[in-house]
Order: C-alpha cells, then structure tokens, then sequence
C-alpha cells in the first residue's frame, strides 16, 4: 500500500488534495491539527491507497460453485427432515407448512409450532401468522434508560454512513446537540459525505484513528444528547478487521454496537455475518434497504433465531426521512 501525508490549512482542502493525487478510492487513516515549520496550526491527513492484484483466483471459484450446487442438493433432503412425521401424513398440515416454508420462514420453528397447536386450518394460519409477529423484539434508543453512544457496525455496503447521515440531520431538526466520529480507517468518500452533512447542520465531526482519540472525542462531548460513531466496513470474515474494530470501540465502556445489516441480503450470509460480529456485544439490528426487496423472511428467520431487538430501518436513500424507529406493524 502507498502511503503519504498532506498538510492543507483546512480539512476539505488537505482532501481534496488526497483525492487529486490518490483518487477517489483513496483511504483515510487519520486527520489531525498540526503545526508546520511556521508553527502556523494546519490540517494533516494521513492517507493511502491499495493496488490490488488482478490474478482471479479459478480455484476459489471452483469451490464456491461446488458449495453451491451440494446446498441445492440438500434442499429437498433437508425440506422433508425439518418435517415432523403428523405433518408429512396430513395434506392440509402439509400444505400449510409448504406454504410458510414457501415464504422463507424456518422450516424447523414452522415444523414445531405446528405440533403444537391445535389443528384447526384457518385458525392455524392465523395463529403462526400472530405467533411470528409476537418473536420479533424491537427496542426505541431514543428512550432515556439507553445509552445515547452509539457505534455503527456492519460489513461494507449496507447503509452505516447514510443511516448515520439520516439520523444526524434527524435529530438536528428536531434541535438535539449531538457530535460525529468516524473510528478508524475510511475511504474518502466517506470522509466527505459525513463532513458534508455535519458542515450543513453545524455539528462537530472529528476522523479518529485510535481508541485513544476516540476517548478523548467521546469525553470532550460528553455533554451532548447523541454522539454517533461510523466504523469502517470490512469482510466479516477477516479476524484481523474485526480484532482491530473491536480495539478501537473498547475505547469507552458507555458505547452501544448496533450491527447494520441489509434487507437485500440472503438468509444464509444474514447468519454468517451476524455469526462473525458476535465478538461485539450488539445492542440492537439495523436494517437498511427494505424498500429493494419484497423478500422478507430472512430477515424474520434472524430476528426469530437471535432474539435481538431491532431499533431503526432504512426505507430508502433520501435524507432524512426514509428511516424509521422500527415497530412490530412495520417489520411483519
């Protein structure tokens, strides 16, 4: 990777010198306050950018496509086996758990609550349809027993950076005080939208590097309603992201983890991601992107499996308003 410095008197111009020399897929590892050799206070930015290979990996491909191809295999196998014995020999019993696992719901929860309750067709939809919306947890972060600290998770691409954006010019309009941070090492892109956003709505962002830093952010703006902290996304299965995102967020015991997660994401990755992310307390879900997709299930099978609540959901780009506080009527 390479890696320079720039010094600029103010931030936009030290990025957009970055931008100039590195382009726009340039990374940001730090901004600080610096005195150059006139011991006049400038803005430096340290920053970098990768130069990945081009080689494909052919074998990689072989072995993901052969995953795939045993999973669809294993589907009508795996159909019948999550089946209980009173529902295989029922037509009706069947066809209604055919339908629900139709829809993408747990095939082994939709098993067992049918054996549970009395059979009685219609009544029987209803009950499981109430049943599922009666599992789902959500949970209002707004409400004064919870911390007003919180750190967005999440890998890259489901929405950390504009759901901070929406949230942030939210509670501006409505005249809460709050700050900004961006913890760790960002493209810049991401530098400049959230800059943007807080330079129109007049609040304090800061780029921090290390948990140190991002201590001190969090004391010198203690006093506000919301300090709201953007994380780097990263492949969830790369230990060493996840280890460096973790030291970086122990930085103060009052922050909350809240794992950011896309609708449009297939139930499978759901489980591997959130699977991953378990190295972090995760106070609440995130879900963005539920206006591109009609495919909610994975998502229901999430909630249902994990228990934990969901607090916010993304219903589009426009900021602020397409994100919501989540609710039971909105989610089922």
């Amino acid at each position: 990777m390479l890696t320079r410095r720039y010094q600029a008197r103010d931030i936009q111009t030290a990025l957009d010198l970055v931008k100039k020399d590195l382009g726009p897929d340039a990374i940001i590892f730090s901004i600080n306050k610096v005195n150059d050799s006139n011991f006049l206070e400038t803005t430096e930015v340290v920053a970098g950018k990768d130069y990945p290979s081009e080689k494909i990996d052919e074998a990689s491909s072989l072995i993901k496509l052969k995953e795939d191809l045993e999973f669809i295999k294993s589907i009508f196998i795996q159909f019948l086996s999550n089946c209980e014995e009173n529902i295989k020999t029922n037509k009706d019993l069947f066809n209604i758990y055919s339908r629900f696992v139709a829809y993408g719901i747990d095939e082994s929860w939709i098993s067992k609550f049918i054996k549970k309750i009395e059979y009685k067709k219609k009544a029987l939809i209803s009950t499981i349809l109430s049943h599922l919306k009666d599992s789902i947890k959500v949970i209002d972060l707004c409400s004064q027993k919870h911390s007003k600290i919180w750190a967005f998770i999440g890998p890259t691409g489901v929405g950390k950076t504009t759901t901070i954006a929406k949230l942030a010019t939210r509670f501006a309009l409505e005249g809460k005080k709050l700050a900004v941070a961006a913890a760790g090492s960002f493209r810049i892109g991401t530098i400049e939208q959230l800059k943007g956003y807080t330079d129109i709505i007049g609040m304090s962002f800061e780029c921090v590097s290390k948990p140190e830093f991002l201590k001190k952010f969090i004391e010198n703006h203690k006093n506000k309603d919301f300090i709201l902290i953007d994380t780097p996304g990263g492949n969830p299965n790369d230990l060493i992201y996840l280890n460096q995102l973790k030291e970086i967020l122990m930085a103060h015991p009052s922050i909350e983890k809240h794992l950011v997660l896309s609708a449009t994401t297939k139930e499978k990755d759901l489980s591997r991601i959130y699977s991953q992310f378990t190295i972090f307390p995760i106070k609440s879900y995130v879900f963005t992107k539920i206006d591109e997709t009609q495919e909610y299930s994975g998502i229901f099978n999430q909630l249902i499996k994990t228990h934990i609540p969901v607090s916010w959901i993304g219903i589009g780009q426009r900021v602020p308003q397409d994100i919501e506080k989540a609710s039971k009527a909105k989610i089922a």
